[in-house]
């Protein structure tokens, strides 16, 4: 029986580990980019002295290794497995071939909650509670047992919240029952498991002050998490429930059920796997990230748009460094500038946007301000991706000091490693150049000023020239033309002409036609739509079908 338990442990961390690494990149890339971890003394001293430390640390420390996706995979398929081991050597050797089920069921829901983003630390948690548990069911001697739960006691204070170190007690007077020791043995370990759980309350009541009351605060769990984990709570206390009365497996149903219990897990993950939001929008945040503009290009969805309205910003962003923005604006749903980037909107999810929104626009100053602004809303104030980053935009603009102060808290972790800083001479700090605070005004007022500062800032004209097509303001569009690069001959953006030539047909003597290469395509086009517009349903059934995506539909309906 237990080289077949062996096999299915072996099957279960393959295939978690292929699933994960398949399926959830962009969650394994997430769980490193938001966390961050350094030896240096600083960084070390301020998060061992804070609630649940340890655990922060330990958590933290593996988060490094998320960077590489294979080892990423590897370790959040080889946590659920050394649970499932660990909650089977808990069970005495008589009741092992009948509770082995059990714990895969448990296991099952454990790889089921990290999937729906139950946070690394609180796995490894669980994981270290079942192995202490492991190790507690191995001692035959009274008096080890006795020290071990004292033992437990200083671990919990430093590591577990509250629902755990009662978990973790009372499931070890389940054990102590089980091995039937001598009566001393049970009362003491019952006594000292009372003394853990009472401890908390009257440091709280008592000494308010005390650092050590506020390690053991509940750990703030999503409502789709805590049912997952009161289960896979059951689960556990399940395994010692039933090892009570060893039950025989030669019978043909119980030897299936066995045998099926792997597959439950496919069955959990496929239900908790329905939904992969969070996923889609991590691998939107990793391509941002990489620069990856295509990926954002191809893998927009205008049916998720209400729950992540991400996308159309991710988008804008995109069209416009691939250079598409000016010709393929109105194949999507802009209606507006402000869904080119988040108004007045300070939460993480913005300033991780616009961090990169305004690197891109050249704005270095507003990219290090949203850059920081994010790390600071992160869990440990800072994180690997705004380090870098940070890192990176400070030695762009000739700040070296603050640079080397991130390259130093980066050179201390594992994976990262202290690089040359380079200043870019082709950089220049906004302040120096235009006065004005970055989103004091309305986003169009912004692009003004920086086309004004740099007349070869390109990504910031076309944001600007879409801008004002969305406002339907040719006065301002036609005004802004005199700064768009045109080479002789040169065929202007789908976009561009299109508005041109309304432009045209408004104000013939600006002789726009003479001015500006306009295909005869595009002046047949505009004829064929005036005629169309003029016609009843069936020519407005026609306009939509052939002009659906063109500046002259959407400046027609208003």
């Amino acid at each position: 029986m237990m080289k077949l338990q062996n096999i299915y442990l072996g099957l279960f961390f393959i295939l978690l580990t292929i699933f994960w690494y398949i399926f959830l990149p962009g969650t394994l890339w997430q769980i490193e980019a938001s966390d961050f971890f350094s030896f240096s003394p600083e960084f070390l001293r301020s998060y061992w002295a804070a609630p649940q430390g340890s655990a922060i640390l330990l958590s933290s420390f593996i988060a490094q290794f998320f960077q590489i996706q294979t080892v990423g995979a590897l370790i959040m398929g080889l946590i659920p497995t050394l649970f499932i081991w660990s909650q089977i050597s808990t069970l005495p050797p008589r009741s092992r071939s009948m509770g082995a089920w059990m714990p895969f069921i448990s296991g099952c829901f454990f790889a089921a909650l990290f999937i729906r983003g139950l946070s690394l630390q609180t796995g490894l948690e669980l994981l270290i509670l079942s192995i202490l548990l492991s190790l507690y069911s191995i001692l035959s001697k009274h008096f080890l047992r006795i020290i071990a739960v004292v033992t437990y006691i200083v671990i919990a204070y430093t590591l577990f919240p509250p629902l755990f170190t009662i978990l973790l007690f009372v499931m070890l007077c389940f054990i102590e029952w089980q091995k039937g020791g001598k009566f001393y043995a049970r009362m003491a370990v019952v006594s000292i498991t009372i003394i853990a759980i009472l401890i908390p309350l009257f440091l709280h009541s008592f000494i308010p002050e005390l650092p050590y009351s506020e390690r053991f605060a509940i750990p703030g769990l999503q409502p789709q998490q805590q049912k997952g984990l009161f289960f896979l709570i059951g689960a556990m206390l399940g395994t010692r429930l039933l090892a009570f009365k060893p039950i025989d497996l030669k019978t043909l149903p119980m030897r299936l059920f066995l045998y099926i219990a792997p597959m439950v897990l496919f069955f959990v993950l496929a239900f908790f796997i329905k939904d992969q939001t969070d996923e889609k929008g991590y691998r939107l945040d990793q391509a941002l990230v990489r620069s990856q503009w295509s990926y954002i290009i191809d893998n927009f969805d205008e049916s998720r748009l209400k729950e992540d309205p991400r996308q159309l910003r991710y988008l804008a962003l995109a069209l416009n460094n691939e250079n598409q923005l000016s010709s393929k604006l109105f194949s999507y749903p802009f209606r507006s500038e402000n869904d080119f980037y988040f108004q007045q909107c300070l939460n993480q999810p913005c300033s991780f946007f616009h961090a990169i929104f305004y690197n891109s626009l050249g704005v270095k100053n507003e990219a290090i301000h949203q850059a920081f602004q994010n790390g600071i809303s992160s869990n440990k104030g800072i994180s690997f991706l705004t380090a870098t980053q940070l890192r990176e935009w400070y030695a762009a603009i000739g700040k070296k000091p603050i640079a080397e102060r991130y390259d130093h808290l980066l050179s201390h972790s594992t994976l990262y490693e202290a690089i040359e800083l380079v200043t870019d001479s082709t950089i220049t700090p906004i302040d120096s150049t235009a006065y004005f605070f970055i989103g004091a005004r309305p986003l169009v007022s912004d692009l003004a000023r920086l086309v004004d500062a740099d007349r070869n800032n390109k990504l910031a004209l076309d944001y600007l020239m879409c801008s004002l097509l969305l406002n339907r303001d040719l006065n301002k569009f036609w005004m802004m033309m005199k700064y768009y690069p045109v080479k002789e001959n040169e065929v202007l953006p789908r976009h561009y002409i299109e508005a041109l030539l309304l432009i045209n047909s408004q104000k013939p003597e600006f002789k726009i036609t003479k001015k500006y290469t306009i295909p005869e395509s595009y002046m047949d086009g505009f004829k064929e739509f005036i005629t169309l517009l003029d016609q009843k349903e069936i020519g407005k059934l026609t306009l939509k079908q052939k002009y659906h995506d063109s500046y002259w539909y959407y400046f027609a309906n208003k």
